[in-house]
Formats: C-alpha cells, sequence, structure tokens
C-alpha cells in the first residue's frame, strides 16, 4: 500500500475489466468502478468510514475520488510486483485489487499477521482514501512520505471494527514511535504494517488528536526534518 505520487494519467485506463460497472456511492461524489457488487458495497463503506474518520478530527472530508477495484494493481515505473493499493490524490483516483483477488494471493493470511477477512481487505481501501482526503489538508509543498503514511496507516487502524482491531495490536509487541522524528523513511523499512501499528500507538497517545493531525498537516512536525523520503 505504497501512496504514489506523479501516477501517469494512462494507468487510470490499464487493466480496467471491459465489462466492469461504474457507479456513485449514495449521497457521495465518490464513483467505485468495479465487476463484483460486493466490492462496490466495500469500497463505498470503506469511502463512507474514512469521510466520518476525518470528520470525527476536525477535518473536511469531502472530495472527488474515483476508486477502481482491480484484479491487478501494479507498483509504479521502476518497482516490480504488485501492489495492494495505490492513490493518485492529484487526480483524485485510487486503485485496489478486488477482494476476490486478495482471497487468491498466498499472502492472505498476512494483512497484520491476522488471516484476511472482509474488514481488513476494506481497510486497504480506507488506506487509500485516507491518502486522497489527507493530501488537500496539507499547506505544505513537499510531504515526507512517512508522513503521509502515518496519516493512512491510523485512519485504516482507527476504522477497523474494535475485535479486528484488537487482534492485530495483540500480535504485535512493539512500542509506538518514541517521538515525531521516528516517523521516518528507516522506520517505514521496518516493515509498513509493523510502522501502520506503531504509528496507530503513537498517534492514539496525543492529548489533542485534531492538533496533531493539524500540526502534521502544517508541516509544523520534526518528521519533516528526516530529509528522507519513501
Amino acid at each position: 500500500m505504497r501512496f504514489v505520487f506523479g501516477l501517469v494519467l494512462p494507468l487510470i485506463f490499464l487493466g480496467t475489466p471491459v465489462h466492469a460497472e461504474t457507479r456513485e456511492c449514495p449521497g457521495s461524489a465518490t464513483v467505485i468502478v468495479y465487476d463484483e457488487h460486493r466490492d462496490y458495497i466495500m469500497a463505498c463503506s470503506a469511502a463512507a468510514k474514512t469521510i466520518g474518520f476525518f470528520r470525527e478530527m476536525g477535518f473536511m472530508a469531502e472530495t472527488p475520488m474515483m476508486i477502481s477495484m482491480k484484479d491487478s494493481v501494479q507498483l509504479e515505473q521502476g518497482f516490480a510486483g504488485e501492489a495492494y493499493g495505490h492513490c493518485d490524490p492529484a487526480l483524485g483516483y485510487i486503485e485496489v485489487i478486488s477482494y476476490d483477488r486478495h482471497e487468491r494471493l498466498k499472502t492472505r493470511d498476512q494483512m497484520f499477521g491476522v488471516r484476511l477477512n472482509a474488514a481488513l481487505h476494506e481497510s486497504i481501501i480506507v488506506h487509500e482514501v485516507a491518502h486522497a482526503l489527507a493530501d488537500i489538508h496539507f499547506s505544505v509543498l513537499e510531504v515526507p512520505g512517512a508522513v503521509h503514511e502515518y496519516i493512512a496507516y491510523v485512519a485504516q487502524i482507527a476504522t477497523l471494527p474494535e475485535v479486528t482491531r484488537r487482534n492485530v495490536l495483540r500480535r504485535y509487541s512493539i512500542t509506538a514511535f518514541r517521538d515525531e522524528k521516528a516517523i521516518n523513511f528507516f522506520t517505514y523499512l521496518d516493515g509498513p504494517q509493523i510502522f501502520g501499528v506503531r504509528s496507530y500507538k503513537h498517534f492514539m497517545q496525543q492529548r489533542d488528536h485534531n492538533f496533531f493531525l493539524l500540526r502534521l498537516f502544517a508541516g509544523d512536525s520534526s518528521a519533516y526534518q528526516q530529509g528522507l523520503d519513501i
């Protein structure tokens, strides 16, 4: 679930199923491209949960988005293999692998160390939608990838059903980041999902979630001083 800057426009049209349906989510500016109705339901639910999370934190959360549920999502140019999903906020475009495809992957039992279920798959969509919604709030031009990932993982874990979230957290005997300087490229390399759990634990330690996010969006954080990016 790597955040992709500068995704070329033609990628939007690559690999889209010929017979895909395109449909708006009820009462939303989010459009879903899908083959299976289950993917449409999951994508709309994930978008609503992410919007709700941002609103709960005190932030506007409406922006036009297209979420394409696909059989294959390729990493950006220069990287081999597939991704669970990616987001290009400049285009308001998100791609996520379909639930059926995810079930067939050999890594299906490695999502936060918990066997894949619908809630965990939906959380992947939340992660990518969070990238898109976070992007409209940054007031700085250069945002470290680790900061973007921090926010996306916090939203992803925070919106999991309580039972699933507890199962995820108890599988990691790791502590929260000691400070904001630890939100960086090197800690991300420990493993994206480890980074995600540490991000969530760190965020939950903040006394004022809204103020902390405001600081991240404004670039007022030592996480911006690391000079390296994802």
